[in-house]
């Protein structure tokens, strides 16, 4: 095996597998440290900050995020940070309009919900700011198809800013200010590290093409509703729950919610190596007189792949939900949370239903159908809320659950119709019956391990994601031709001289 190959394989499977295998480390040890150093209420009250802080990130950046995954890619190195450019001016000035007085506001006010003080809330601000910068960065890379980076700069900011606070648990509890200080701390590390690996000094070095702010608002500016509606999916529970309830009733629906999200963020992690490359491929298709792109093999091959790969990695994730719930909950928590179990049944679906979203949203952006996704998103972001306030006082956290399952639902099945889903991919080609099975058969052998093995919560837990990881191998699903279209999206790169024209 040539070095060339093997650092093909090394790159692939630290990109893919390697980076979900880490998520899959990261997510459930940093749930389980903040419930053991945290009670209920105060960690339902760092959930809320911790939305709300990616929210407004999101939020301010007005479409830029997606103008740099979309339009990047396989573009010239001048057009590439000028664009940039572009974004980055573009989120300073809304964090001045927006960020800024919305940070004094909640200074002067401190809802009493919500039991923090003013120098949270300022915490809380410069972690908006820092967010904005990097997730910007990290659009930046992913439009560059520099993959390992991507990776690298998404576990910094997003999965391992509680790594620090490990040394602390010897002392028992800690503090929710304490937290922020320390996550504040390791942002400002990794602004540092992406600004070099980004190559922000290149906007002072290289003759960059000036992209206009308003060419980033005019595609961006459509996307907002999407953008308000993906996030107030995410958000708007928690809200009507502490509005409705309480901060504890926050902590045990956001304890599993969060712990369905594992799934989601693992299917997303796979998922957006060959988003990169299905914009690529969209954008050489466009380019060419005429013709029907649902017609492409090449792009609905694609496409196929990232449907089935997301289905494949979500679904044992809510099979183990629904089977294992206790092991679960007591694996990443403690025993303060027991009474959320039942609760884990009713999020299990939400892992899934997200990530065909995210699969369908990033179809009608490649079709530059941007409005027609935000006003669908938004308006199941609504439903969701609407459904929220009706269900919540009296099912709790179990409506809140139920609420949003049924609205993405409702979402994923309008986003299908509106692309006209089955011109892009034949049902066939997802192998619907094998990933029945999929979920049966993982479903079955939990159970069957659960049964043997009860009381033994870690080795229900390790024995099952064995046999979770082993079945879509055993069924077929996972073919050795998706390896090479997996090789051919990491190593994707501009054509030689390209960068330096």
């Amino acid at each position: 095996m040539t070095s060339r190959t093997l650092r093909t394989v090394f790159t692939i499977a630290l990109a893919s597998f390697g980076f979900m295998a880490l998520r899959f480390l990261l997510v459930p040890v940093r749930i389980k440290l903040l419930t053991s150093l945290l009670d209920k209420e105060e960690y339902g009250t760092l959930t809320l900050i911790s939305l709300s802080v990616s929210f407004l990130a999101v939020l301010l950046a007005l479409g830029s995020l997606e103008f740099l995954l979309g339009k990047c890619p396989g573009r010239p190195e001048r057009f590439q940070y000028g664009a940039l450019a572009a974004a980055m001016r573009l989120g300073a000035g809304a964090a001045a309009l927006l960020a800024l007085p919305l940070m004094l506001v909640l200074m002067l006010w401190q809802p009493a919900k919500l039991n923090l003080g003013a120098a949270d809330y300022l915490i809380a601000g410069g972690l908006v700011l820092l967010t904005l910068l990097i997730v910007q960065r990290v659009f930046f890379l992913l439009g560059l198809q520099r993959i390992l980076v991507v990776r690298l700069s998404q576990l910094l900011y997003a999965d391992a800013w509680f790594l620090p606070i490990i040394p602390l648990w010897f002392f028992g509890t800690l503090s929710i200010r304490a937290v922020l200080w320390v996550w504040l701390g390791w942002m400002l590390v990794t602004a540092a590290l992406t600004h070099r690996w980004a190559g922000i000094g290149k906007l002072w070095t290289i003759t960059i093409e000036h992209v206009p702010v308003r060419t980033i608002l005019a595609f961006g500016m459509p996307l907002l509703p999407m953008t308000l509606g993906h996030w107030l999916f995410k958000i708007l529970d928690r809200y009507v729950l502490v509005w409705k309830q309480d901060a504890v009733a926050v902590g045990n629906y956001s304890l599993c919610l969060n712990i369905a999200m594992v799934g989601y963020l693992a299917g997303m992690s796979l998922v957006e190596i060959f988003a990169a490359e299905f914009f690529r491929r969209v954008n050489a298709a466009a380019a060419e007189p005429g013709g029907d792109l649902a017609a492409r093999t090449d792009v609905r091959d694609m496409l196929q792949l990232m449907l089935r790969y997301g289905l494949i990695v979500t679904l044992p994730v809510a099979a183990a939900l629904t089977q294992c719930g206790e092991s679960v909950i007591l694996l990443l928590s403690n025993e303060q949370y027991l009474d959320a179990v039942p609760i884990l049944v009713w999020t299990a679906p939400a892992a899934v239903l997200f990530l065909f979203y995210f699969v369908l949203s990033r179809m009608l952006l490649a079709l530059n159908r941007n409005l027609q996704l935000g006003v669908a998103t938004l308006a199941g972001a609504l439903l969701n809320g609407v459904l929220n306030v009706l269900l919540v006082p009296q099912f709790s956290e179990r409506g809140a659950a139920v609420a949003t399952v049924i609205s993405l639902l409702l979402l994923c099945i309008a986003l299908a119709w509106i692309v006209r889903l089955h011109r892009w991919v034949a049902l066939s080609s997802l192998r619907p019956i094998r990933l029945a099975a999929l979920y049966v058969a993982c479903a079955a052998g939990l159970y069957l391990i659960q049964q043997h093995f009860a009381g033994h919560h870690v080795a229900i837990l390790s024995l099952g994601a064995l046999w979770c990881l082993a079945v879509p191998f055993g069924l077929g699903l996972v073919r050795r031709a998706d390896f090479a279209l997996m090789r051919e999206c990491v190593e994707s790169r501009p054509p030689a001289g390209e960068e330096s024209r």
